[in-house]
């Protein structure tokens, strides 16, 4: 059997999580079924070389094409250019600019196009026209796979029919949440808070620091940990020193292995204003951090109130405060709901989990052929991905 070639596409301003998960699955493809490309736009450079550089550290392929912006159709040329010299077999767009001339470059070459959804859909002013083009885009595509159940409620919602819609969720890999390089704890016993995430005003951070004063009238030994970087950065230091708690905060800037920090801390907060399914969040999960999070996204498909977590309404710093203290007060407790975030990220969110459903999913679009819509056929998956293999 020849393998088949597949162009991940992403038009990134950052690396960040999204860009993380793309890599994790381009990893993981059976590669006697499977020979993935990663591709991005040349004129998202440096943030994009730092993309391609993580991608070709992991050993996948990768390649740019010319700028598209202002270009009209020519983006599309570029790209299918560059897919008929690769001589690639289906073209997986990750996000609403590369959908965009991915179709139209899948449509000029015959090409099967599968994007991939990872958040809800921008109801933005600034993205209006691009939502609205998405939007029709979308119903283009030969498939979609949902990165949550949000996700795939959103596109039913748009009319895209439920024979092109696969939920297959963020993953990780719960083995490599490990403690490497702990968290400095400024040689004291007192329980520490992670935050991990890029600093932006989306993010919610603001709310967390206001929140942190009234967190050490209750827990004086705590210490808040906020791992990440971005334009906020300057601006919540600030906050810090004018809410006089520096002492307790420590900015620890972006790290390449997220889990280390987490697994050196006693309870994970995600005080986003808006967000999808963080991968960061599903890293604490596995790390087994209880987690306060904010209720936005597709949050609440991991954190279960009151079972792995607590949910809070997104910028209310008393809610964030009395969230934490609850669990700072209560280690038991947090405890037992971090074993169960672990487990649930083992049984949902993992790659071992999705991964099979991820190549079923392409199989089925490269064939034409649905299983999904017989829900009885999910019980035979491993069956016919064999047949496909032979």
């Amino acid at each position: 059997m020849i393998p088949t070639r597949i162009m991940l596409i992403r038009s990134t301003r950052r690396y960040g999580g999204v860009e993380r998960q793309i890599i994790g699955y381009a990893q993981r493809l059976d590669p006697r079924v499977f020979i993935p490309t990663i591709v991005t736009f040349d004129d998202d450079l440096p943030y994009a070389g730092q993309f391609m550089q993580a991608a070709g550290e992991c050993g996948i392929a990768t390649a740019t094409i010319r700028s598209i912006h202002g270009a009209g159709t020519s983006g599309a040329a570029h790209l299918a250019e560059l897919a008929r010299t690769m001589q690639i077999d289906m073209l997986c767009p990750q996000d609403y600019r590369s959908n965009i001339y991915a179709l139209m470059a899948g449509r000029s070459l015959n090409l099967p196009v599968v994007a991939t959804v990872h958040s809800q859909l921008s109801h933005s002013p600034r993205m209006r026209l691009y939502g609205l083009l998405n939007h029709f885009t979308l119903r283009g595509m030969d498939g979609i796979i949902c990165a949550s159940r949000k996700v795939h409620n959103c596109l039913s919602k748009l009319g895209v029919h439920q024979s092109k819609l696969f939920i297959i969720p963020s993953s990780v890999d719960p083995g490599l949440i490990r403690c490497v390089l702990p968290v400095d704890r400024y040689n004291t016993p007192g329980p520490a808070v992670c935050s991990v995430g890029r600093l932006s005003p989306e993010k919610g951070h603001k709310y967390l620091v206001d929140a942190w004063p009234k967190v050490l009238k209750r827990v004086p030994s705590a210490r808040l940990v906020l791992a990440g970087d971005g334009p906020e950065r300057h601006r919540l230091e600030r906050l810090v020193s004018y809410l006089g708690v520096g002492r307790s905060v420590k900015f620890a800037g972006f790290s390449p292995v997220p889990g280390d920090i987490m697994q050196s801390s006693d309870l994970f907060v995600l005080p986003s204003m808006k967000d999808s399914l963080p991968l960061a969040l599903l890293e604490a999960c596995a790390a087994g951090k209880p987690v306060v999070a904010s209720e936005v996204g597709a949050v609440d498909e991991v954190v279960v109130q009151g079972q792995t977590g607590t949910l809070v309404r997104p910028g209310r710093s008393d809610e964030l405060a009395d969230a934490i203290i609850w669990f700072l007060t209560r280690p038991d407790t947090a405890s037992t709901m971090g074993d169960l975030a672990r487990r649930v990220i083992s049984r949902e969110f993992s790659y071992d989990t999705n991964i099979p459903l991820l190549q079923e999913a392409y199989i089925t679009c490269l064939t034409g052929t649905n299983a999904l819509e017989d829900p009885r056929s999910r019980m035979d998956r491993g069956t016919r991905v064999a047949a496909f293999h032979s």
